[in-house]
């Protein structure tokens, strides 16, 4: 695809925005999307998304089951602001699904920005940052941590869940998919069992399923290269060699037991690298892993929101995140990029698209 762009300067290096990315308001004044907070938001709600670069997910939208993802905002509220305001200008039903890390480094940091900020509706999984007390990784009970942060917005959600539990699902039937969120951060034989319940049933029930959590479900394989949505040089030391924040391999074990019995596995979502992955279990080639980089920059909270994407403020690559639209009849799953779009090496991160069915990517862009 040809694309048009400007280039701006900032601090002596140049970066390339599509021209797309720039609206009209009422008045003829061109304006930013990424500055989707503020006074402007009104004049941009009728405009902002008929410019959505790419057609076939303008398609889809509507026809699908839509999530906003973002993950580790580690406290900024800044680019949090953005997300709301992004919600409330969709055109169609959108779920934000957040999946963890959402105080900026353990217990004791500020978590009632949330709700301050509006973001009681959005689905959250648990992270590590999450949980940390005292020096532990898991020092937050499993009920500290529903009160914290599910019990005050549960009930906006639509979601089955069980009180002092921070796992959950959400089917929408009209749409034959599942949602399935777990709790790494308190995985026991309790919600394993549960899990397993909770997959058949979907199974019986002809839902496809996807598995949001913290991290990715175990080990990956290298990646995949012609995508720039699986970013080059990823630390995998961030998910594969640490001793906290590691999803159990109870769920890609079971979630192969799912597959094998005729269920449709869509994939994961995730965050927890700081890194985008698009790659695929090494033990369990059928289970697609998409992990969505940090939310949160370092330049908002400080180094715990550390990316393996350059970000840069007033830029941008200042904000990261993904629209992600699932289409169970076609057995898709569309990702578009808002945000950060170039990876380490350049290249454009802007669209693909996944036959879920196929374990295929069918276009990118």
């Amino acid at each position: 695809m040809n694309e048009k762009v400007q280039i701006s300067i900032k601090s002596g290096k140049a970066y390339a925005h599509s021209l797309t990315d720039i609206v009209k308001t009422p008045n003829g004044d061109s304006l930013q999307t990424r500055y989707l907070y503020g006074p402007q938001l009104d004049a941009l709600r009728q405009t902002l998304w008929p410019t959505t670069r790419t057609s076939w997910f303008g398609t889809s939208f509507g026809k699908a089951v839509n999530f906003l993802h973002f993950s580790d905002l580690h406290g900024d509220t800044i680019n949090l602001a953005k997300i709301v305001a992004l919600k409330a200008i969709a055109p169609a039903p959108l779920e934000v699904l957040f999946t963890g890390d959402m105080v900026n480094y353990n217990w004791e940091s500020d978590s009632t920005f949330w709700e301050t900020a509006g973001a009681g509706s959005f689905l959250v999984a648990i992270g590590n940052h999450d949980t940390y007390k005292g020096g532990n990784w898991y020092g937050a009970t499993a009920a500290e941590t529903y009160a914290r942060y599910i019990a005050p917005y549960v009930s906006q959600w639509g979601v089955i869940s069980q009180t002092n539990l921070c796992y959950y699902y959400k089917d929408w039937a009209d749409k034959s998919l599942r949602l399935i969120v777990v709790d790494i951060m308190h995985w026991d034989a309790t919600q394993a069992s549960w899990f397993t319940t909770t997959l058949e049933s979907a199974r019986t029930a002809g839902y496809h399923v996807v598995v949001a959590g913290h991290s990715v479900g175990g080990n990956t394989d290298s990646g995949t290269r012609n995508c720039p949505f699986d970013t080059i040089g990823a630390n995998r030391t961030r998910w594969e060699n640490e001793s906290y924040g590691k999803m159990n391999t109870a769920v890609p074990a079971a979630v192969q037991n799912f597959i094998d019995a005729g269920g449709v596995f869509v994939c994961y979502l995730c965050g927890h690298t700081h890194a985008d992955l698009f790659r695929h279990l090494a033990n369990y080639p059928s289970q697609l892993c998409v992990a969505v980089g940090d939310a949160g920059i370092d330049a908002h909270v400080g180094n715990n929101a550390t990316s393996q994407l350059e970000r840069v403020v007033g830029e941008k690559s200042e904000e990261l995140y993904n629209l992600v639209s699932i289409n169970t009849i076609r057995q898709t799953i569309t990702i578009i990029r808002v945000g950060a779009d170039r990876d380490t090496v350049g290249r454009h991160i802007g669209a693909v698209v996944y036959d879920y069915s196929a374990h295929q990517i069918l276009n990118m862009e």
